[in-house]
């Protein structure tokens, strides 16, 4: 499962870099401390994984 946990990290790596980036957006918490967003994660045999996080724009 190591792939998954580098897909969990790269995730919330890109929301983090996203909001440097734009300084009119903003996290809407989600209540889970350890990512910014949710994720899915793919069975391991079939089927694909989803990451999301909701943004607003300030």
């Amino acid at each position: 499962m190591q792939p998954a946990l580098f897909c969990r990290r790269k995730n919330s790596e890109q929301i983090a870099a996203f909001l440097q980036r734009h300084g009119d957006a903003k996290l809407v918490e989600t209540g889970d401390t350890q990512s910014p967003g949710k994720q899915n994660l793919p069975h391991p045999e079939d089927g694909d994984g989803f990451f999301y996080a909701k943004l607003i724009k300030i």
